[in-house]
């Protein structure tokens, strides 16, 4: 059984210090467990803004253009309802798109509901609650172990090859870690469908690279890049 962790980025205090139900389980044969000999992401980091992604813009483009395309997929829904509907009263036929339009819910020409559309404001604000790159790192390398800190939060502690279930945010998590070559990997799978990955790797320049790529069931493959100095 694997443990669960309550997220501490956005938690109040006493929330963050429910951590609970440790167990290690192993991950799959291409994931390397063994912490490299070489390692050298431990240290202090700042984020350089100026080279990094702008997370904000990204994730409110991806949001528009998810939302974007649900309205199309709800304008050809209510072409096909009216299409079906060339028989039956005209307020009848048209009760539900004033309303479905408000709220996100999609009605047929009978007035019943059949979808509703997701919250994009508060998808957004999720997302950008998750993705946020925090100013200043720590990083802490050890056998069998990695301890990540952001802006002063307690450190998370990581032992590659261990699964955790995870609140956060975004929802629910099954959580991963190993290895890569010199990079540490973070992989999360949602309840929801979605999966996130956190990649740390350190680049030729000296500069530390966290990689999150997410792949959404509503905004669909989204790439940010975030990269640090040693401070």
């Amino acid at each position: 059984m694997p443990k669960t962790m309550l997220s501490p980025r956005r938690l109040p205090a006493p929330a963050r210090a429910v951590i609970i139900l440790m167990l290690g389980l192993g991950v799959g044969a291409c994931a390397t467990t063994q912490t490299p000999a070489d390692a050298a992401l431990s240290g202090h980091w700042r984020l350089d803004q100026a080279a990094s992604d702008r997370i904000d813009i990204q994730v409110t483009r991806a949001v528009a253009n998810a939302e974007r395309r649900e309205r199309q997929r709800e304008r050809q829904r209510r072409g096909r309802g009216a299409a079906g509907a060339v028989q039956q009263d005209g307020p009848a036929a048209h009760r539900g798109a004033g309303a479905g339009e408000a709220s996100g819910i999609t009605e047929d020409q009978f007035g019943n509901i059949t979808a509703i559309a997701p919250d994009f404001p508060q998808l957004r604000e999720r997302l950008l609650q998750t993705l946020d790159a925090p100013v200043m790192l720590v990083l802490a390398v050890q056998p069998g172990l990695i301890d990540i800190q952001a802006d002063g939060l307690p450190a998370r502690d990581y032992h590659p090859g261990e699964k955790i279930t995870r609140l956060d945010e975004y929802g629910t998590a099954v959580l991963d870690s190993h290895w890569s070559g010199m990079a540490f990997v973070l992989r999360e799978r949602y309840t929801s469908g979605a999966k996130l990955t956190e990649r740390y790797q350190l680049g030729r320049d000296g500069t530390l690279t966290c990689t999150r790529s997410l792949a959404d069931p509503i905004i669909g493959k989204l790439e940010l890049k975030s990269v640090y100095r040693r401070s």
